[in-house]
């Protein structure tokens, strides 16, 4: 399960991020590691751009680039 199949409200433990290196170090930078906790709080039209909170901050990330990072349920 990846991030974009989390339904808006729903949290979850990031499990595994499958990105090429420059990508998961963007996301590092955001404090996207494994085993943190991440609450999906709205998407977009269609899901194009989803919005997410991660240690009280929230960061919007491209469809694409949510479906890199692999979820579990909490």
């Amino acid at each position: 399960m990846n991030l974009v199949d989390l339904k808006d409200g729903n949290s979850a433990k990031i499990s595994f991020v499958n990105a090429d290196d420059e990508m998961l170090e963007r996301l590092y930078s955001f404090g996207f590691f494994v085993g943190k906790k991440i609450t999906r709080v709205k998407s977009g039209p269609s899901n194009s751009t989803i919005a997410v909170e991660l240690d009280r901050s929230c960061v919007i990330l491209r469809r694409d680039e949510a479906a890199k990072i692999e979820i579990s349920q909490i």
